[in-house]
Parts: structure tokens; sequence; C-alpha cells
């Protein structure tokens, strides 16, 4: 455990002999670079791996839904939260982890929220909350400002899906080309492609481009688009 950095003694496992609890690090655990640094790799090597398992090549090319495009941020956000947890553990003891569950489980079953990137966003607000209340001001604010940057990395680029409805079969891939071409030209990344025979229409997953507002986006590509090939469009973002 790092000096000067001991949650209350009853919270780890026991209490002082005298039945008084030991004090908590408050402010003053800003001055324990060790863990400064040790937290801050931590952070870093599981976001690093985690992008390396969830931005897996193939995995990115099988993917057909938003939801599996989507999949590589979430793994990313669990990682950091995962993180968080094992070096409150490591250092304050690990009822600090079964708190950390209890809380995560609660939220993931009894709060209905849109995707499992938002019940991520989510565990690390409740985690760096939870971390002010243990008198960890340290480990709250290298967590935030970690989870800050990462998520306008990875919210730089949303995941998009549109699908283009009501095509004339004989259409179908004039169509499919003609929005692949000015996806591309827009500045999308094109993760998959599908044309549906059946249905009349064509559905691409992509990521858009970076600093432009997608519901802009949309309008912009759908007035380049000749009116024969336009359909009716659906948009869904991430």
């Amino acid at each position: 455990m790092s000096s000067g950095a001991a949650l209350p003694a009853e919270f780890v496992g026991g209490a002082t002999s005298s039945g008084a609890s030991m004090s908590a690090p408050g402010f003053a655990g800003f001055a324990d670079l060790p863990l400064m640094g040790e937290l801050a790799a931590s952070l870093l090597l599981a976001v690093a791996l985690a992008a390396t398992i969830g931005f897996h090549p193939l995995r990115q090319v099988r993917a057909r839904t938003l939801e599996d495009a989507e999949a590589p941020r979430v793994n990313v956000i669990y990682a950091t939260v995962g993180a968080i947890i094992g070096t409150l553990v490591v250092h304050y003891g690990t009822l600090v982890g079964f708190v950390v569950f209890g809380i995560g489980g609660l939220m993931r079953f009894r709060t209905n929220t849109a995707s499992a990137a938002i019940t991520g966003r989510l565990l690390i607000s409740t985690l760096i909350g939870l971390c002010c209340g243990l008198q960890l001001p340290h480990i709250a604010v290298v967590a935030t400002l970690f989870s800050f940057a990462l998520l306008a990395l990875l919210e730089r680029r949303p995941a998009c899906r549109v699908v283009v409805k009501g095509l004339a079969a004989e259409d179908l891939a004039a169509a499919a080309a003609a929005w692949r071409r000015e996806l591309e030209a827009a500045g999308c990344r094109i993760v998959s492609e599908e044309k549906n025979f059946f249905k009349l229409q064509v559905a691409f997953v992509f990521y858009s481009a970076g600093g432009e507002d997608p519901d802009a986006m949309a309008a912009r590509i759908e007035v380049r688009i000749d009116a024969a090939l336009r359909g009716a469009t659906d948009w869904e973002v991430g």
C-alpha cells in the first residue's frame, strides 16, 4: 500500500486496536507521485491492450451493425474502468472492488441506458464519485483527466449507419456505388456495406469524418446523390 494513502481501517478489513479508524489521505495523496505514475501507466496499458483486441482487423471487417462498430470503443472504456478498479483494489483493499462491482451490477441491470458505451461512461463517473467520497481526490482527478481525453479521442469520429430504402432493383448496385463514393468523398471510413435485393435496400456502417456534425454531414451527402439513387434514408449515429 502506498505511504500516506490508506483508507479507514474498517473499510479495508479491520480496525485499529483502539477502535478508531485510520485517517484517509485526502489531498495529500497528490504528493504520492509513484502511485500517480503507476495509475497513469496502468490506464495507458489497459487502453492499448483493449484497443489491440477491440480494433482487430478481422473484427472490423465483419462488423455489420452500429453495435458492432461501437463495440471496440466499449472494450476500451471498460478496460479503463477495470484499470481504475484494479488500482483501487491493490492500494486500498479488496472490499473496494466488491463495492464497485456491486454498483456496476446495479447500474447495468437496473438503469435503462441506450447503449453499453453509455453504461461504461456512467461506470467511470461512478468510480470518480466513489474516489471523491473515499477521500482519494488524486485518483479521481487522474481518472477524470484520462477519461476526458480518451472519450474525446474515441468519439471524434462517431460510428454511423445509413440504410437506403425504396430503391429499384435495377438501380441497387448503382445506388450502392453512388453512396459509397459520396461517403468516402466526405471523409468517412466505411466499415461494411450490405446490399439486400429482397428488401431493395443497401446499408452502410461507417465512421464519420471528424469535426463535423453527423446531421449536417447526412444532409450534405444526400443532396449530392442523384434523386433516382437517393432512396429513402434511415440514419443512426452511435
